[in-house]
């Protein structure tokens, strides 16, 4: 472990004991100086965050994108900030219980923020590594969803997702037809055995609608949903069924797709064009 671990391992417990029974002992009788409880009065009610910012190079598989810690980068969250360490980690302590909205900062590299949760008196693990972009670098395709070989997904109403590693600009509304032909998205899925089911940039909007999701950092995701399937069915469109093996056979994500900061996003490099899932 580390000296900063070791550090701020030492401080989070500190601030567990504070919380445990210090502040509220402190804080008791009428009359009294108040102590730690009146110098302190949000303490009881704070917690820990910590994670990884790491820098993408290659997508070099959909399910795990190659990337090097960024160490320097400032991480800020409700007005407190910690530094990233040589493997790009961070701690920041005593942030209010509640969601959090964090931004990761560094000369070079696009603003990047996220959001988490704080639970009180622990330290919270952000879950995956936040990703920054060197300024000028391209955004990458990080994951699919459902992912290949996932059981499980809902028939009625698909959410079917392209997770990025950076931030993309929802002014590109491929919910209209002249942006979406120019995107060149289509996906095609196929019944074991069975059928096949191809939507593209012809007929997308008439079963389903695309929006800007966020999985790790802001609107990271995009999410293509199928219409209910009732809706399709008497529209007189193919539906996918209930307990039944699919694969997507071709995929190609929108082109046209751009980041937050002005970054070019791609598409295509390294990522499989296949995958299957089997719905519930």
């Amino acid at each position: 472990m580390t000296d900063k671990h070791s550090k701020k391992a030492f401080a989070s417990l500190l601030a567990v004991l504070l919380l445990s029974g210090l502040v509220a002992g402190c804080g008791g009788g009428s009359g009294g100086s108040g102590g730690l409880s009146g110098e302190f009065p949000s303490v009881r009610f704070t917690g820990s965050l910590s994670g990884y910012i790491k820098v993408p190079v290659s997508s070099r598989s959909v399910e795990a994108v190659s990337s090097t810690p960024l160490a320097n980068a400032a991480v800020t969250c409700s007005n407190r900030q910690d530094i990233t360490d040589e493997n790009g980690y961070f701690q920041i302590l005593y942030l209010p219980v509640g969601k959090v909205v964090c931004t990761v900062s560094k000369s070079g590299y696009s603003t990047t923020t996220f959001s988490a949760v704080v639970s009180q008196g622990i330290n919270s693990v952000v879950s995956a590594p936040v990703y920054i972009t060197a300024a000028g670098s391209a955004i990458l395709v990080d994951s699919f969803s459902p992912a290949s070989g996932a059981t499980g997904v809902s028939s009625d109403g698909t959410v079917f997702k392209v997770i990025f590693t950076g931030s993309l600009s929802t002014s590109i509304n491929l919910n209209t037809q002249a942006t979406l032909t120019a995107s060149g998205f289509s996906i095609t899925i196929q019944k074991t055995g069975g059928s096949t089911l191809t939507i593209n940039s012809s007929n997308a909007l008439n079963y389903g609608t695309f929006s800007y999701t966020t999985t790790s950092v802001s609107n990271d995701t995009l999410s293509f949903t199928l219409k209910p399937s009732a809706t399709l069915t008497s529209s007189g469109l193919k539906t996918l069924k209930s307990g039944t093996a699919y694969s997507i056979t071709s995929r190609t994500p929108p082109s046209n797709l751009a980041g937050a900061s002005g970054e070019s996003v791609n598409v295509s490099t390294g990522v499989p064009s296949t995958g299957s899932f089997t719905t519930q």
